[in-house]
């Protein structure tokens, strides 16, 4: 019942007093290049805020959880806690890239914003249910059953799809969180564009976005304390607001109260590894997507630990975890992380269909997921990306 959030960017802008406000996703195909701090930021045309390898290596490591979760749900049941490490990054940069435009050009170029973001994620995404579609027909016996996955997942609304238990064979059962992620990318602009136009850029819309998130985790506390089913509380775009809500809230604090938040960023850089420890291995082996708990006080925990956790990831540098997370193989696994995390889930569930077990989805499910991520990183995102650079 896991997912994930593609973000299609990463980006940074760079803040006064030495902090960094990072704005991270999953179309880094430029070259990491580092000089001097672990934070080093890179400016060029696929990353118009800027590029940091660190977010690279933690997309890199994400996907290790996600894909144990989906061999066997207890190597792993917390991840859980790395989607909404993924949708507070996708806020995050959102909200940063779309104040940018606001503070340079004095509006949001909703035309250029969603021209890249389509050209980000659509092809690739489109791609997989392209073959999808060819191997149920090909290899499945009654393949219209599954033709619903596909319509469902194609409008993004699979989500919803499962949040009221509507029957599929959840062969594309994933897609649930692209769907949160695209309704996402869709609404907030929108919605940003009216806030700043009424309350400006400021304290009152940070007040706003504050009483906004308090709103949306009052109401997921509602529906998991009146007996909400767990599939409403874990899937529905409602529930999942004040988390995204959190990375835009971080973002717009970064870039108008970056002075007011020495305090906060100094608790960050006290508890970073704590934090780290906690998010990576405590939670993310400990929690369950079915304990009800997890949608009422496990959320707040989560979204805190995960903000402070990234605060000071991107304002602190030459720790032994930004090494980590900028080797190499962790750097080119973040770059195809998108794809990783497309193909996986049907390549799962073919060969579970065909050999019941657990050790062929390993034997040959995650190498195949890894080649087909590369192939699509390589054949498809890498030439949209580069068509991206005529939108910047």
């Amino acid at each position: 019942m896991l997912g994930w959030a593609p973000n299609g960017l990463q980006r940074t802008v760079a803040a006064s007093n030495s902090l960094h406000r990072t704005v991270s996703a999953w179309d880094s195909t430029g070259e990491s290049k580092r000089a001097g701090s672990s934070t080093q930021t890179v400016q060029n045309k696929d990353y118009p805020i800027g590029y940091i390898p660190t977010i690279d290596g933690i997309r890199g490591v994400l996907p290790f959880g996600v894909l144990a979760a989906h061999i066997q749900y207890s190597w792993f049941p917390g991840a859980i806690v790395f989607m909404n490490i993924f949708f507070i990054l996708s806020a995050y940069l959102i909200t940063a890239l779309l104040i940018k435009d606001i503070k340079k050009y004095g509006k949001i170029r909703f035309k250029i914003f969603y021209i890249r973001r389509i050209l980000r994620l659509f092809p690739a995404y489109y791609v997989m249910l392209f073959f999808f579609f060819l191997a149920v027909t090909i290899l499945l016996q009654n393949p219209q059953l599954y033709y619903k996955d596909i319509l469902f997942s194609g409008c993004y609304i699979s989500n919803w799809i499962r949040a009221f238990s509507i029957e599929t064979p959840d062969w594309l059962g994933h897609t649930w969180s692209l769907s949160i992620e695209e309704q996402y990318y869709i609404c907030w602009p929108l919605l940003l564009y009216l806030l700043t136009s009424v309350f400006g850029k400021g304290q009152r819309l940070i007040l706003i976005l504050i009483l906004l998130y308090a709103s949306f985790t009052l109401w997921r506390y509602y529906l998991a304390y009146t007996g909400s089913p767990i599939v409403r509380l874990y899937n529905g775009t409602d529930v999942r607001a004040d988390t995204l809500l959190v990375g835009c809230i971080i973002a717009i604090l970064h870039e108008n109260f970056h002075h007011g938040l020495r305090f906060i960023i100094k608790i960050s850089h006290i508890l970073f590894f704590p934090l780290c420890v906690l998010i990576f291995i405590i939670l993310g082996f400990s929690l369950s997507w079915q304990n009800r708990y997890v949608y009422t006080w496990g959320t707040t925990l989560i979204d805190i630990s995960v903000g402070l956790f990234l605060i000071g990831l991107i304002t602190k540098s030459g720790t032994i975890i930004h090494r980590i997370f900028e080797s190499k193989v962790l750097i080119f696994l973040g770059k195809i992380s998108y794809a990783t995390y497309l193909w996986h889930y049907p390549i799962f569930k073919f060969i579970r269909h065909y050999h019941g077990n657990d050790l062929s989805v390993i034997i040959y499910g995650v190498p195949a997921t890894y080649f087909c991520a590369w192939l699509s990183s390589m054949l498809i995102e890498k030439p949209c990306i580069k068509l991206k650079r005529k939108f910047v």
